[in-house]
């Protein structure tokens, strides 16, 4: 690769794929619009294999230029990327970019890796010293939901994950001046879990529902999470709705955050496993009776289903006879 451009092309911060390496140049899809950059056998300098195939994969990521062939931005390492406890992957280099280029924000890191969902830490600047963290909030939150635009539903970054520190704290960081991931999510990790408890504390009283008011909660909490959804029959399903898996567990942390069910665990899947409000809600009440409730419950919901979907209009039948043109058989209903 080289820094070498031609007369009048602007794009300084893109190398070039020489004509003499290209040959050996295999660029591997690592996520939307990041390329790893892999070497292939036959290229000289190549000393080391890592894959099956002979060819050696750099770890390093690479944005293509939108216009110019062979033009590479280095993005990020490999290493960077997190990957969620459901496999999902996502790296934060370019949100983390955005979000730290705001006049209030000295440092930024994304965590998340094996948990759920992602979240935020925040090093302050000095200019932002003298608000509270939730007017840190307020101020720098359209940045980072402008940086949610660069990045899959599944990781975007919400308001209550994100962790403000002091502005004065000490980071780990390279003789560059970078940031070192591991060493800073090691450092700061009673902050990451904090958030993540935080994240399913209920905000006041659990509330005890029945049945009609569970599948309200469940609905409400559907209209807002998928905006476009203004109301939503029973038995219609989340996904075909639109719930993306983010917005699943967001469902879920706003059950924990809100119902009683007589402390009994819910899983991680649950939204996934009961993907309607009739189905989800039924589950979730008879978590807190212990289902002695749940199979009247689940009777209820079929008979509804029954009713909606099972009269049918009477059909009327053809008949039809065989005749004979030109010596082709054919069959005319009448």
């Amino acid at each position: 690769m080289t820094s070498f451009r031609p007369a009048g092309d602007k794009a300084w911060n893109y190398v070039r794929e020489s004509d003499k390496l290209k040959p050996y140049l295999k660029w591997v899809p690592q996520g939307p619009n990041l390329f790893e950059c892999t070497v292939t056998n036959g290229w000289p300098s190549k000393v080391a294999t890592n894959r099956p195939d002979g060819s050696y994969a750099t770890k390093d990521l690479f944005e293509p230029h939108p216009t110019i062939p062979g033009a590479w931005k280095y993005i990020a390492r490999l290493d960077d990327t997190i990957v969620f406890v459901n496999g999902e992957k996502f790296n934060p280099v370019m949100m983390e970019g955005i979000v730290r280029s705001h006049k209030a924000v000295t440092e930024t890191i994304v965590f998340g890796n094996g948990r759920p969902y992602p979240g935020m830490l925040i090093v302050p600047s000095p200019a932002v010293q003298s608000l509270s963290n939730d007017e840190i909030v307020d101020k720098i939150y359209p940045t980072i939901e402008e940086a949610n635009q660069t990045a899959e539903a599944y990781a975007h970054i919400s308001r209550h994950m994100i962790k403000i520190l002091p502005h004065n704290c000490q980071f780990p960081r390279t003789d560059k001046g970078s940031i070192i991931r591991q060493a800073f999510h090691k450092q700061f990790s009673k902050e990451i879990d904090d958030a993540y408890d935080q994240a399913t504390t209920p905000s006041g009283d659990l509330q005890v529902l029945s049945l009609p008011e569970m599948e309200r909660f469940v609905r409400n909490t559907l209209i807002k999470l998928i905006p476009p959804v203004t109301n939503a029959e029973n038995d219609a399903d989340f996904f075909s709705l639109g719930l993306d898996s983010f917005q699943s567990i967001q469902m879920r942390t706003e059950i924990l955050k809100t119902v009683d069910m007589g402390g009994k665990k819910l899983g991680q899947n649950i939204v996934f496993e009961h993907p309607s409000i009739a189905a989800l809600s039924t589950h979730l009440v008879s978590l807190r009776t212990n289902g002695a409730k749940e199979k009247t419950v689940i009777e209820d919901n079929m008979k509804r289903v029954i009713e909606k979907y099972g009269m049918f209009a009477p059909r009327l039948q053809s008949h039809s006879v065989v005749s004979v043109i030109h010596g082709c058989w054919s069959f005319m209903p009448y």
